[in-house]
């Protein structure tokens, strides 16, 4: 069901996570990346990475056609019926003209008019809906995110879309992690992975290796997450279309746990174990105190 794609899906998940940067000395990533971990990228070495990769940006999801959209318009919902009339007034009319001299017009008049009918309003709800997302469209680019990198030595607000591999960012409380980065010094830096993981409770980011799987490691800030408080610096490692780990609900807040349907820890285990135990005790007859109770989520 549900859960197994789920599981199946976190499964894939960490088989893409294929990276070792959190298992990196700080010699080792900048030798890899090619950036002085105090001066961070020069300008012209950035702009030849932008060139080469792209803007730092997710791919969009594929859009609806404006055929598809103007189709549905026409013939979705309630337009439908009114086609369907103005079909058989159609066929009525030709019914009429092939058995009558001079056949009435009324049904010919009445088909056109219903198709009529459908045809403007079909165009105006593809005009109004156009309108929309015109706007909308407009809005995401109102306000473009920014982020503090470090080039030459220097620190500079650039549009985050211009991060690229291997630039120094610098992000503090209230900021949203422009890309995925692994953390070369931090200050109470703790961010928010609840998008990606399903953590509830912020988690500590430091430089320092704490687990095999960079989901879990502390060294590992992921695109698109938010720092709630503290600041930490870290080398971007960009935001690769082909990766999907440090996208937002990569995971979907799924934490799997192999042959468990509830986590026995939780407070809804515990209260369903309570239930089940007074149900246990409500069916038993007079005389049968001392028959054991099976031991609900033991």
């Amino acid at each position: 069901g549900k859960r197994k794609q789920k599981e199946k899906e976190l499964d894939e998940l960490k088989k893409e996570v294929n990276l070792d940067d959190h298992k990196l000395s700080l010699d080792e990533l900048g030798r890899k990346y090619q950036v002085d971990l105090s001066r961070g990228l020069t300008n012209s070495r950035a702009a030849e990475i932008l060139v080469q990769d792209g803007p730092n940006a997710l791919t969009p999801p594929p859009t609806t056609p404006e055929w598809v959209k103007f189709c549905r318009q026409l013939f979705g919902g309630f337009s439908i019926l009114l086609w369907i009339g103005a079909i058989l007034c159609f066929l009525a009319y030709g019914i009429q003209a092939a058995m009558e001299d001079e056949p009435s017009n009324d049904n010919l008049y009445l088909g056109v008019v219903l198709a009529a009918v459908v045809i403007v309003t079909g165009c105006f709800s593809y005009y109004q809906e156009a309108k929309s997302s015109k706007i909308m469209d407009s809005f995401k680019n109102m306000v473009p995110q920014q982020a503090l990198v470090i080039r030459e030595g220097e620190k500079i607000q650039i549009n985050a879309e211009n991060v690229v591999v291997g630039d120094l960012v610098e992000v503090k409380g209230g900021d949203r992690v422009p890309a995925d980065m692994r953390i070369i010094s931090s200050h109470g830096c703790k961010v928010d992975n609840s998008s990606l993981t399903g953590e509830s409770e912020p988690q500590t980011r430091s430089p320092e290796f704490t687990h095999e799987n960079p989901l879990e490691t502390r060294n590992i800030c992921f695109f698109s997450t938010n720092c709630v408080e503290g600041e930490s610096l870290g080398v971007s490692r960009g935001r690769s279309p082909q990766r999907r780990w440090g996208g937002p609900n990569a995971t979907d807040g799924v934490r799997c746990s192999p042959g468990a349907t509830f986590d026995k820890r939780s407070p809804t285990w515990a209260a369903l174990a309570r239930i089940a135990g007074l149900c246990n005790r409500a069916v038993f007859k007079p005389g049968q105190e001392n028959i054991s109770i099976s031991k609900v989520g033991g």
